[in-house]
């Protein structure tokens, strides 16, 4: 749910990712990979639309910051490159 949310979102809104971990948070697990080996943090550096505050959430949760993209960058990175202004 959080990660369907995150993709499709414009823009996500922290108050929607807060409700969505706290209601599933027994559920899901934060750093849950996908069959595309992505996580909830690298749906969120995707969407270029994402708002620094759901990343503060998201790795407040326990998202794997150390993941690594295709390009083989960490997602942080891929975002400080892609998203200066963060």
């Amino acid at each position: 749910m959080l990660i369907q949310y995150l993709w499709y979102a414009s823009p996500p809104e922290p108050e929607a990712v807060q409700s969505i971990l706290e209601l599933t948070s027994h559920a899901i697990k934060i750093c849950h990979i996908d069959e595309y080996g992505a996580n909830a943090l690298k749906y969120a550096v995707t969407n270029k639309q994402t708002p620094l505050a759901v990343f503060k959430i998201i790795v407040e949760a326990g998202a794997d910051i150390h993941q690594q993209t295709c390009e083989n960058k960490s997602v942080l990175t891929k975002l400080s490159l892609e998203n200066p202004d963060y």
